[in-house]
């Protein structure tokens, strides 16, 4: 809450239409990273994908918009399709090491079990090391921010000052914001799914 209402007074206090977070994610190349928002939409070049069959199943649905978001969260470069192939193999190899190491089929499903637990705790905790990082950024944003608009600075310049000083995540953000603000998204509507993403 507290970081929002100091989001939003940034941008004039406006409150912005309430859009769902996992929107934003599709108006992005699959596999763009948050630096690559620097740019415009049109000039974006994905790397390639290698994954292509799994990333055309999960694109065409709200799992892997929500998953993409959950990587941007935790700062992960990965397409939603090799995270899901990282949880596989994390459950693949874990259980045949289980199978040999034991030969008990209890002990073989346990470590599968292990090797999907795995990737998804490390998601969450690198999303909680990005969200305190972010927040500890927070101040000296508002601060740049604020010290570009006495100067006489528009607050996209303003955006841009951020972008380009100060270090991710809090760079990566705002560039991910004003990458969808050039794609038409008001500013106010891109800070609020800014805040939703972050979860701070």
């Amino acid at each position: 809450g507290g970081l929002q209402n100091r989001i939003e007074g940034i941008a004039g206090g406006k409150t912005p239409t309430q859009q769902p977070v996992g929107q934003s994610s599709s108006e992005f190349s699959w596999g763009m990273q948050p630096a690559e928002a620097n740019t415009t939409a049109g000039n974006v070049t994905a790397r390639p994908d290698l994954l292509p069959t799994i990333t055309k199943f999960v694109s065409a649905n709200q799992i892997g918009k929500n998953l993409r978001v959950e990587m941007h969260r935790a700062g992960m470069r990965l397409r939603p399709a090799e995270f899901i192939a990282v949880c596989a193999g994390g459950v693949v190899v874990m259980g045949i090491l289980g199978q040999i190491l034991t030969g008990m089929l209890w002990m073989t499903m346990l470590m599968a079990f292990v090797g999907l637990v795995i990737p998804v705790a490390l998601l969450r905790v690198k999303q909680n090391m990005r969200t305190s990082k972010f927040s500890g950024q927070l101040p000296d944003c508002l601060t740049l921010v604020a010290s570009s608009l006495r100067t006489g600075y528009s607050f996209m310049n303003a955006v841009e000052l951020v972008i380009n000083e100060m270090p991710p995540p809090i760079s990566e953000e705002f560039a991910w914001a004003r990458g969808e603000a050039q794609l038409g998204v008001p500013m106010e509507t891109a800070l609020q799914r800014m805040v939703e993403r972050i979860k701070s």
